[in-house]
């Protein structure tokens, strides 16, 4: 009997493990189509709202596992025919039903982590960050479109400056809140934490 119950508890758990599987391969392909039709909606705002703007937003690379994806987007900015700039942004993504990076009991669709890379564009802003991201976002979306969002600017001081009371300095600040999108209207709602900025 106890051999029975057993195999019965090996059967359901290789059940819910094979299913647990199949819904984050599924999810993790939801989410890149998904993000290819956002980012094309981002390019098509850009260019209706700044039509004189030389900006491109692409995919530089995806790389899309069972249970995560990487993705690497890159902003190319032309500021005038012989300078252009590009800055990079990564994003982990960690495929629902249930997130490995933020595991929750109620289903979610993915838990992203987004952050700059430090590039020649922008170098100057992770040296006054102490060579963290000056920029994160982390965003936990769930199936009916809403999603709950951190929102972090990094503390920076700048130390190359020789009189260092009036040099920059920056506590940091974050943005918490939640976003619902949907196709007749979109909403968003945030709280922001206290800050102090000082500069020459």
């Amino acid at each position: 009997m106890a051999m029975k119950k057993t195999i019965v508890a090996v059967s359901v758990l290789a059940v819910l493990g094979g299913a647990w599987v199949g819904a984050s391969w599924y999810t993790g392909k939801l989410v890149e189509t998904q993000l290819t039709e956002r980012l094309a909606d981002a390019q098509a705002q850009i260019k209706k709202h700044f039509p004189k703007a030389d900006t491109s937003l692409t995919i530089a690379q995806y790389q899309r596992g069972v249970f995560s994806s990487q993705v690497t987007y890159a902003v190319d900015i032309v500021l005038s025919p012989s300078v252009k700039e590009q800055v990079t942004v990564n994003q982990n993504i960690s495929h629902g039903p249930f997130p490995l990076a933020k595991f929750s009991l109620a289903p979610k669709l993915a838990y992203s982590q987004v952050a700059l890379v430090n590039t020649e564009s922008t170098k100057d802003l992770f040296k006054l960050s102490a060579d963290e991201s000056p920029l994160t976002l982390d965003v936990l979306s769930s199936y009916d479109g809403s999603s709950a969002i951190t929102l972090a600017i990094a503390p920076m001081e700048d130390k190359s400056e020789a009189d260092a009371v009036n040099a920059l300095k920056f506590s940091g600040i974050t943005f918490n809140g939640t976003a619902v999108v949907a196709k007749d209207k979109n909403t968003f709602s945030f709280t922001m934490t206290p800050f102090e900025l000082t500069e020459s």
